[in-house]
């Protein structure tokens, strides 16, 4: 069972950080046209926030069901969880000035959102490679 639980968060953090690079595409796929990168950026952030709650879950299933304490690993993980909600917030505060003014922030919006994911995908793929072992 402690596997099944295991293959399972594996792979719903694989599968998060698979859409965090594909959200990588949106800035440049839609360049010239703001209402669809709007609406894709919509979409990125709701289905954001449901991967990120699903392995938050599966965190915490976890660690219920292999009986550990609360280390230093599991605090890391929930700096870092807290930490990419933090990110997804800023990137949407950025879309809402983007809305408002769309000539003036359009290059501010593609830099943010290439960053905030390249720091998501930092983050989540240092906890991958740290236990990968």
């Amino acid at each position: 069972m402690l596997d099944e639980i295991l293959w399972y968060h594996t792979t719903t953090i694989n599968l998060f950080l698979l859409t965090i690079i594909m959200s990588l595409i949106l800035p440049t796929l839609y360049y010239n046209r703001a209402n669809i990168l709007v609406k894709w950026s919509k979409i990125f952030s709701l289905t954001y926030y449901g991967l990120v709650s699903m392995v938050a879950f599966d965190g915490m299933i976890m660690l219920i069901v292999a009986k550990r304490d609360m280390g230093i690993n599991i605090i890391l993980m929930i700096i870092a969880f807290v930490l990419l909600i933090m990110l997804e917030i800023y990137k949407s505060i950025e879309l809402k000035r983007y809305m408002r003014d769309i000539k003036q922030f359009e290059d501010r919006f593609r830099k943010v959102f290439v960053l905030v994911a390249s720091i998501e995908i930092l983050i989540i793929s240092s906890f991958i490679l740290i236990y990968s072992n």
